[in-house]
Order: C-alpha cells, then sequence, then structure tokens
C-alpha cells in the first residue's frame, strides 16, 4: 500500500492528502474545515464506469453559500445537513461516482463516506463591537443612577429637601448638623465662608404691625427680602447660605416666625456654623422692656407676658458662643409708621436697657443698630422721598434699610474681596450711618408725632404752642471681631442648610389641622375696620396659631347657611347672627366702605360743600349698626338655651364688632369736621406730600360721652370673649381687637412723583 493516498474534501471538494494509516480516521479539511473519516482502500479493481445520470432523477448539485460552488456530497446527506444542521456524526450513503480515491495507477471506490461534522460557520463581522457598545451602555447607565442616587442623599442629608421631608428626616439632619466639629474632606470651593439668616416678624397678632415694604407698583425694590438679597450679593454671601424666617414675605418663600420658631431656627443656623464662616443676623422686631429686661417680641408675643417673649441677652449670648470667627448682629428694632400711626400696642422707643445691650455685645460680636435710645426706627407704608445730594432716593418699609441699597449704589470702595478677608461691615455702616444723619436732620424738622399726646382735634384751638418733640434716628455700631483669624479653607465641607421649621413641625399632633381651624375662621372673618397696609401680607390665624383639636371640637358647625335661612323660626338667634355678618361684609365693601385719604382738591371750597352729602356714607352706616344692634338685643335672652358654644361665641364676637365699628364711623366723621374748619396739618411737597391720611391714636377725639362709654361696653364684651372661650379663635380676635387703637387724626401722605418714577426705580 502506498504511504500516502489522495481523496476530494466531501466539503470543499479540494483533493486532499493523507497517509495510509490515517484511513477510517478523522482528518480535517485545511480549506473548508469539514471534518470526515479517511475513506478505507478495497480491491484494487479498474475503475467501473458510472452508468450516465438519469435527467428526470438527478438532483442539481448544493451550492454552499460560503464559496459559491457546487458541493459533492450526497444529495441524501446534503438535505439532512441542510434540515438539521445540529447533526455532527452520521454515515450517508455515497454514489460510486461522488468520490474516487486513486492509489497510484489504480481506482478504489469506497463503499460508503462519513462525515463527522459539517465545516463551522464564519463569525459575523462586527459582533465584539456590538458587545462593547452594549457593555459601554449599560456601564453609563449604572454611573449616571449611581450619581443621582449620590445626589440625592447628599442633599437629604443636607436638609435641602426639606419640603418633602418627613418629621424622622427633619429630626436626622437636626442631628447630623452637630457632627460639623470633624475636618471632612470636600472638593475644593471658591465660596466665601459667609452666611446670612435674616428674621423679620411683621403681621404682629397682638402688636402694631411693622413694614416689609412690598412695592405692588414695583418702582423701589428695596422691601426686606430684597435688601437681604443684596447685601448676600455685594458681600459675596453664597445664594445656598442665605435663609430668611419671615411672614411678610410672599409665598412660597413665607415661614411663620412664632416663638418655638425663632428659636429653634437661630440654633440651628449658630450650631452649624464652622470656625472659618463669617456670619450675618439680621433681626427686624419690636422690642420691650419688662422688669429692667429688654425682651423680642416675636409673631405671637404678648407685650406684657414675658413668657411669650425672647429675651435679647439669650439672643446675643448664643451669638457669642457660635464657634464662626466674625459674628455681626444687624437690629433693626422698634420700628414705626408716622403715618399709620399706633394701630396697636407697640414697644416704644429704644428702652435704655434695650440700648445698653447692644452698646456692650460680648466679645467677639459686633451689633449694628439701626436707632438709638429713645428712638424709633421709622418705617414708611408709603413712599417717602430722601434727597441724597442731587438725587432723590425712595423709601419703601424700613428706612435703615433702604439706606443699604443707596449705599451699594454709591460705592463701598476698598479693595476686591477675598475669602480670607472679614465682612465688610465697617464699610457698610459708615455709609449708612451717614446716609441716615441727614434722614434724621430732614426728618427732625417735623415733630414727633408718635405718641397719643400729640392731638389737634380735642378742640378748636390751635396747639401749635405747645413744644413738639424732635423726630430723630441716629444707628450706632458697637463691638469688634475677635482677634483670631482661620484662614479660608476650601476643601471643607460647606456648613449644611438650615431646616426652618413650620408650626406643624413645632406643634405637632396637638395643632388641628389648618382646614378646621379655616372652616371656623371663615364663618366669623370680617373685613378689617380700618384701611389695610399696601405693603402688608396678610397671613391669617388659621395659618398659624397652635388650637388644639381637642378643644375645637367643641365649637363645630354642623348647619350651612342656607339651612339655617330656611330654618330662621327654629333658630333666630343663628339666623340673627348670620344676618349680621352678612351686612357688616357688605358695609365694608359697597357704599359704605369709607375713604381714608383726602387730596389738595379735597379742601377747594365746592369739595367741602360736598362733604355734607360724602357724610351721608357714615350716617348710613351708623343706621345699619344700630338696626343690627337691635336685632341682636331680640334674640340675646335665647342665649342660654342656645346648644352650640360656636354660635354662643359668635354672638358675642359680632356684637363687640358692631360696636368697635360703630366708634370708628363716629371718629371718622369727627376727622372730617376737622377738614370743613380747615384743621388739616401743612403738606410739603418738597418731601412728596400729596394729601393726608388718617393715621391710628388710641385717644379718641369725640367728645360724645355715649361713645366713650359705648368704648367701655365692648372691652367687656372683649374679656367675656378671652375668659369664657380661652384658646380659641375667638379669643384671639378678641385679645387682638381689645387693643386696636380706633382714634383718627389727619397726618400728610406721601407718593412718588410720576417724574421721579425711573429716578426711584431701582433693581439692583
Amino acid at each position: 500500500m502506498p504511504d500516502r493516498l489522495t481523496a476530494p474534501c466531501p466539503g470543499c471538494g479540494k483533493v486532499l492528502k493523507y497517509p495510509a494509516h490515517a484511513v477510517n480516521k478523522s482528518i480535517r479539511c485545511r480549506a473548508c474545515g469539514t471534518i470526515w473519516k479517511a475513506p478505507p482502500v478495497t480491491t484494487p479493481e479498474l475503475p467501473i464506469p458510472s452508468p450516465p445520470p438519469d435527467p428526470s432523477t438527478e438532483s442539481p448539485p448544493a451550492v454552499d453559500p460560503r464559496h459559491k460552488r457546487p458541493v459533492p456530497v450526497a444529495p441524501v446527506a446534503a438535505a439532512v445537513l441542510r434540515s438539521d444542521p445540529s447533526i455532527r456524526s452520521a454515515e450517508y450513503p455515497v454514489a460510486p461516482a461522488a468520490l474516487t480515491v486513486n492509489r497510484g495507477d489504480i481506482s478504489a471506490t469506497p463503499a460508503t463516506l462519513t462525515i463527522i461534522a459539517p465545516p463551522p460557520r464564519k463569525k459575523r463581522a462586527g459582533g465584539w463591537s456590538a458587545w462593547l457598545i452594549a457593555f459601554a451602555l449599560v456601564g453609563l447607565c449604572v454611573v449616571i443612577a449611581g450619581g443621582a442616587v449620590w445626589f440625592v442623599w447628599t442633599q437629604w442629608r443636607a436638609g435641602t429637601v426639606s419640603g418633602d421631608a418627613t418629621n424622622d428626616q427633619r429630626a436626622a439632619v437636626a442631628n447630623s448638623q452637630s457632627s460639623n466639629d470633624q475636618h471632612l474632606t470636600h472638593a475644593p470651593t471658591h465660596d466665601f465662608p459667609r452666611r446670612i439668616l435674616a428674621i423679620g416678624v411683621h403681621n404682629y397678632v397682638f402688636a402694631n404691625p411693622t413694614s416689609y415694604g412690598l412695592d405692588s407698583a414695583g418702582l423701589i425694590k428695596r422691601d426686606f427680602g430684597k435688601t437681604v438679597e443684596k447685601l448676600a450679593s455685594r458681600f459675596r454671601v453664597p445664594e445656598s447660605q442665605v435663609f430668611e424666617l419671615s411672614d411678610g414675605a410672599p409665598p412660597p418663600k413665607r415661614r411663620i416666625p412664632l416663638k418655638p420658631i425663632i428659636e429653634q431656627t437661630l440654633e440651628r443656623f449658630l450650631e452649624s456654623s464652622r470656625k472659618q464662616d463669617r456670619i450675618i443676623v439680621l433681626l427686624c422686631a419690636h422690642t420691650v422692656e419688662i422688669e429692667g429686661k429688654p425682651y423680642v417680641v416675636p409673631l405671637e408675643g404678648e407685650l406684657n407676658d414675658a413668657k411669650t417673649l425672647i429675651p435679647l441677652e439669650d439672643i446675643v449670648q448664643k451669638l457669642a458662643a457660635c464657634r464662626a470667627q466674625q459674628k455681626v448682629l444687624i437690629a433693626d428694632f422698634n420700628r414705626y409708621d408716622r403715618g399709620r400711626g399706633v394701630e396697636l400696642p407697640h414697644g416704644g422707643k429704644l428702652a435704655a436697657s434695650t440700648a445698653q445691650l447692644l452698646r456692650n455685645p460680648p466679645a467677639g460680636v459686633q451689633v449694628w443698630s439701626a436707632c438709638s435710645e429713645g428712638e424709633y426706627s421709622y418705617e414708611f407704608d408709603d413712599y417717602y422721598e430722601f434727597r441724597e445730594g442731587g438725587r432723590t432716593q425712595g423709601i419703601k418699609g424700613g428706612a435703615f434699610l433702604c439706606m443699604f441699597s443707596v449705599a451699594f449704589m454709591q460705592g463701598l470702595g476698598g479693595k476686591i474681596q477675598t475669602p480670607n478677608d472679614p465682612l465688610p461691615i465697617e464699610s457698610l455702616a459708615a455709609k449708612v450711618n451717614e446716609y441716615m444723619r441727614l434722614f434724621s436732620e430732614e426728618l427732625g424738622t417735623t415733630a414727633d408725632d408718635a405718641t397719643d399726646e400729640t392731638d389737634t382735634h380735642k378742640s378748636d384751638k390751635a396747639t401749635d404752642a405747645k413744644p413738639a418733640r424732635r423726630a430723630g434716628q441716629t444707628p450706632f455700631l458697637a463691638g469688634s471681631p475677635s482677634g483670631e483669624s482661620i484662614p479660608f479653607d476650601p476643601t471643607e465641607a460647606p456648613a449644611p442648610a438650615v431646616m426652618i421649621p413650620s408650626p406643624q413641625d413645632v406643634y405637632g399632633a396637638r395643632m388641628a389641622s389648618v382646614e378646621q381651624v379655616r372652616r371656623l375662621v371663615e364663618f366669623i372673618s370680617l373685613p378689617p375696620i380700618k384701611e389695610a397696609r399696601k405693603a402688608a401680607s396678610v397671613v391669617r390665624i388659621d395659618e398659624i396659631w397652635p388650637f388644639r383639636a381637642d378643644l375645637l371640637s367643641e365649637y363645630q358647625i354642623h348647619m350651612t347657611a342656607e339651612q339655617i335661612r330656611k330654618e330662621s323660626e327654629r333658630y333666630p338667634l343663628r339666623a340673627a347672627v348670620l344676618y349680621a355678618l352678612e351686612e357688616i361684609r357688605k358695609l365694608e365693601s359697597g357704599e359704605g366702605a369709607l375713604p381714608a385719604t383726602l387730596t389738595e382738591a379735597d379742601r377747594s371750597d365746592a369739595a367741602k360743600a360736598s362733604f355734607a352729602r360724602l357724610q351721608r356714607g357714615p350716617a348710613r352706616v351708623m343706621h345699619v349698626l344700630e338696626e343690627l344692634t337691635a336685632a341682636l338685643e331680640k334674640v340675646e335672652a335665647q342665649r342660654e338655651s342656645e346648644p352650640s358654644k360656636f354660635w354662643q361665641a359668635t354672638l358675642d364676637y359680632v356684637k363687640a364688632q358692631i360696636k368697635a365699628r360703630f366708634i370708628y364711623v363716629n371718629e371718622y366723621t369727627t376727622a372730617f369736621g376737622v377738614v370743613r374748619r380747615d384743621r388739616l396739618p401743612p403738606l410739603d411737597p418738597a418731601k412728596g406730600h400729596v394729601g393726608w391720611r388718617l393715621a391710628s391714636q388710641e385717644t379718641l377725639s369725640t367728645n360724645d360721652n355715649a361713645v366713650k362709654e359705648m368704648r367701655k361696653e365692648l372691652r367687656k364684651l372683649y374679656d367675656t370673649l378671652i375668659r369664657e372661650h380661652p384658646n380659641t379663635p375667638w379669643a384671639i380676635l378678641a385679645k387682638r381687637e381689645r387693643n386696636t387703637a380706633l382714634g383718627l387724626r389727619w397726618v400728610p401722605l406721601a407718593r412718588p412723583k410720576s417724574e421721579q418714577i425711573e429716578m426711584l426705580s431701582d433693581s439692583r
């Protein structure tokens, strides 16, 4: 037997050579990869010619799509391989002419041919690249998801998602703030290590309101919030480190400055400050002196009850204990608006004990006070025009804070600030205090009419001979920063955000729901007796006061207004009270509404002649109030048989409101008598005076003894509500209205002139 044999490959037809000892063993074609058994050698016979193929039965040769040529395999084998490529080893009969084995010059025809495996398929082009792209996309999604989780977690830890945080989360944030003693490795930051907390109390429940300074016309953007923004911008305070707690701010920035909320917010701000920080606490509120000790009045504070107030000394001592390297308290205390007068009690001028504490702060604390002992910090619900050099400056809200904008517009001078520099509070104070000196000189040309003793309406005699107390306001800066200087560390983690709690956070489950209180308040609510402040952002007691849920359950309304009207004969007391409420609302919204301002044109002879017709309005109002009083007196006998505490309390409240409005209208008619007698105070066009406004005062102008007696009865009604319905909306409203000043007097009214609108406009 020859050492080497030849045979065509059943896969590609190429003639292969193989050794004799490989017969009946598996061999592999190097060309196409087909694995097959080497055919054995039969008897050496001459090749037998194969019969000619029958055209009727011959199948077309199989074509390998990979090589585009016929595959020399038996039809049956090809068919099986095509139908079931999973077959890897099988024997198929092969036609004699399909395969011939040559051995020298002798031909041998094998009986069978065994195909071990078909040729392998070529891998699809681009397979690895597709896998790489898929892995890359999956990896990118994982990175994005991980980053989102990390961001939410860090923001939650910092307390910036406080709006949706639960009480447990808020507690966790508050607890985490105590861990700031440790130095944290953080991504380097270029933010200055500075912070601001601004606390403004404006819509007092039991005290005279203060002006936030909102300008509905948009001419002067110098309200409390805008001033804080400008202060932060010029002092390079990061936006994330500016916090405002103020009930005067428009939603959604509005926060309720109740006593516990002020205390908790201040404590969190000071405790979370770092050693390298430089901080400012701006506090705008009333202060009072009780037994020689100064107190700050929160929103719900009662001026004669120290338990409802915040000791000023505690605030200063907490500032001193703060580890920040520079600590500044800007105290805008004892605000007063001469154009509005004393509508409710307030702390008066800055007390001696308060001024002494502010002038002698602890070491490391700087205090900048808006006024000095025996002075007010003046504010203007209307515009006030102040001339600074050759420029007219508009004041809206607090005069002291408005001067911040003036100083920033003129520039503070000095070098460009760096993170290691202290807060330039001295430069700002020097500018503002000089402007306030000029303002005080201008203001001092008029009498200080802030007290009730100055009254020009008691008689026709002139009171010009009475010595007038001069108005004035003198800010001062006291104290000095600590001598230690801590260099700026950009790798230290920023101070965490301060979470300002809500009344619900503070009082929790003890509070009745806002909806429950609102249903009661809306039913008994009446328009204010006096014209509301234009700059006021009114906060209702149902939004702020912590009424107990179990107590209010005894004051539920079980009937609608429509049901009461239909069953008026069965419930005469309820029907009479409901009718009185509706009539009072009509008086305040219709022709019974009383204007509280006058212009120069109203002093003409023709205008004075029309005053008789104008006074028909007040006369009609007084007539309606008298009829309502008589109607309520008729149903007074059924008070004892009325089982509902809601209707008992509402009856007394409506009776008191009728008396209060009658007294006010009587004061109103007395004030118009002053106009007829030309007793109005003079106007000063240089100050932008365009007319007069009715300001409040405690003393009544009338000499009618019946009206004075009615005022005594009014106070008794309020005392009854406070005593018989404690800690309810009726008691809170009665306590507030009991101290409302019903006396009136004319004061000059200022408005910006149209040609000065562009000069007064300030958007910087």
